[in-house]
């Protein structure tokens, strides 16, 4: 189905990430989660860096749950993209529906970070 080649190939790389730049811009929902997204993803690396250097064991800890909560946020960044892409002949309600998908796996996402 996929063939994989050992070196990437950055002519097929570039367009795609263009295309999607373009379609989370094109859309106020999504341009707002990846400002967040872009803005919290600073304050963690800054936090965990911070946090090494100092080695401070709760900032590094405070870090690394900031990066699930950018985990949390590139799933209802995907969803928010998904929703727009057109019906098909197998989804031929389209994927309107993908919030609903997206706030479960955030749950679980959830459960996962508060276990003790």
């Amino acid at each position: 189905m996929y063939t994989f080649d050992r070196k990437m190939d950055t002519s097929k790389v570039l367009p795609f990430v263009k295309s999607t730049l373009q379609q989370i811009m094109s859309s106020s929902d999504s341009r707002q989660i990846f400002y967040f997204l872009c803005i919290n993803l600073f304050f963690c690396g800054v936090e965990l860096l911070y946090g090494i250097w100092t080695n401070s064991l709760g900032l590094i800890s405070d870090g690394f749950h900031m990066l699930f909560d950018c985990a949390a946020l590139l799933v209802g960044l995907l969803a928010a993209l998904m929703q727009k892409w057109p019906k098909t002949r197998v989804y031929s309600y389209g994927f309107a529906r993908v919030d609903m998908l997206s706030g479960y796996v955030n749950g679980l996402l959830l459960c996962v970070v508060a276990r003790p």
